[in-house]
């Protein structure tokens, strides 16, 4: 017997018949300690387990004797039973794996795949800490001194010629029996439970939460759409049995419907609308407001506007609507041209790499790099522009499908160059060509000026 003195660097002081002894921390008791000075001049029972005679040490343990008590009392629980039995205990721990029971101050495991025939993802959605529950012995080891405890194993398994009894496609009356964050668990029969996830809840929200649609004890139909018996997996749906609000809206308000509807929802990427007679949103994405396809056309909008629009696609219990779709197509320019045609254009943005000119009265808006907008290097340089300046270019690439097109005003000169050395190459006189050409060439790539200008 010695008593602890002070607690000192890696332990504690102790006094064993008048001797001083080291004790270290991991040997003052067989589980964590929480509070040292519970032990201070506390009379208790020690094991010497070194003496060290040239340094004078003596180091003592308390836990080699409460283990080797430990022991002998789970040697006497162990010896009480054998496999097979039944015994009742109470859930002392939960953990990921399954959940520890203690049975006469023994801690018996009861694995995750013991609990139940049915497939449990977390030993936490059935116990609690302190529950009594009452299982059967498979397994005892008297070398570790443990027991492995099985529900399941208590009852047969229901699962066996399950797949005669339930088709996938069929519906079925279930009852539900708990209530999660990711969904409903019901039972087909005893034993025989499936999930209907939230996803598979409503129609047009994957995220419902279960229990504002069901309690537990309601009786509901399902339709089951996989059997999975290796896992022991069914998965249920309810919408699947319940009438989709989209196929109602796609009867009245089919593809290429023109309608109005009020904006319901406004956000960086499009317009949220509702017609006032269903539960279906139709959505429009900013590139479908105007031809711009620029987030900017979103400011002449507001929460609770009405809106013209039509109805440019139904798919997936989504409803795309284009309020563009109704509007002339600035492309519209561009029909019946091809490559190398020459159009007319007005610049409305120069900066130092490019410039940006509308085509046309709709004005369909293009770039012309700096480098297509003269042959001549010197002269390739934006501030030759001003906004308004009207200009030829020829098109080089037009994508009627992409609505891309790309204009050139060097392959304009080029190509007018060529024309004109071809036309007067003929001529019989002492004029030299680039005199005749010079004055012709230079009015053609000299900007045309806007009506206010002139």
């Amino acid at each position: 017997t010695g008593t602890i003195k002070s607690s000192v660097k890696g332990g504690f002081a102790c006094e064993i018949f008048g001797i001083q002894a080291f004790v270290p921390s991991s040997q003052l008791a067989d589980a964590p300690i929480r509070n040292p000075n519970d032990f201070i001049n506390k009379p208790l029972e020690f094991l010497i387990i070194k003496i060290d005679n040239i340094r004078m040490n003596v180091i003592a343990s308390r836990r080699v004797l409460l283990e080797e008590t430990k022991n002998v009392s789970k040697d006497e629980v162990l010896a009480k039973f054998k496999v097979g039995d039944i015994v009742k205990g109470k859930i002392k721990a939960i953990q990921s794996y399954g959940a520890f029971v203690s049975v006469e101050s023994l801690d018996c495991l009861l694995h995750t795949s013991e609990i139940s025939h049915l497939r449990v993802s977390s030993p936490e959605e059935i116990f609690t800490v302190g529950e009594e529950v009452t299982a059967q012995i498979i397994e005892i080891d008297n070398t570790q001194k443990r027991m492995s405890l099985s529900i399941k194993a208590m009852t047969p398994d229901p699962y066996v010629g399950v797949e005669n009894k339930y088709k996938v496609g069929e519906i079925y009356e279930v009852k539900i029996s708990k209530l999660t964050d990711f969904g409903a668990f019901a039972e087909l029969d005893a034993g025989i439970a499936g999930l209907i996830h939230t996803s598979e809840i409503k129609h047009l929200n994957k995220n419902v939460n279960p229990r504002t649609v069901f309690k537990v004890g309601d009786v509901v139909k399902v339709k089951l759409k996989e059997l999975d018996l290796e896992k022991k997996k069914l998965v249920l749906s309810y919408k699947d049995t319940q009438e989709n609000p989209i196929e109602d809206f796609k009867k009245r308000y089919p593809i290429n419907t023109v309608l109005d509807a009020k904006i319901v929802n406004k956000k960086e990427f499009g317009l949220f609308l509702n017609t006032g007679d269903s539960e279906i949103d139709i959505f429009i994405h900013y590139k479908q407001l105007d031809y711009s396809e620029s987030s900017d056309a979103l400011n002449s909008y507001k929460k609770g506007d009405t809106v013209k629009f039509k109805i440019i696609d139904i798919k997936d219990d989504k409803v795309n609507g284009s309020v563009r779709a109704l509007l002339d197509d600035p492309f519209d320019i561009f029909k019946g041209k091809k490559n190398g045609d020459v159009v007319t254009a007005k610049v409305a943005e120069i900066l130092d790499n490019y410039i940006r000119v509308n085509v046309g009265e709709k004005r369909f808006s293009v770039i012309i790099r700096k480098a297509e907008i003269a042959v001549e290097k010197a002269d390739q340089r934006t501030n030759r522009f001003a906004v308004g300046d009207a200009l030829d270019a020829m098109i080089v690439h037009l994508d009627e499908k992409e609505r891309k097109v790309e204009l050139s005003v060097k392959k304009l000169e080029e190509k007018q160059t060529k024309e004109a050395i071809k036309k007067y190459k003929n001529i019989d006189s002492g004029s030299q060509l680039a005199d005749i050409l010079g004055p012709a060439l230079k009015a053609e790539k000299k900007p045309k000026k806007s009506k206010k200008e002139e």
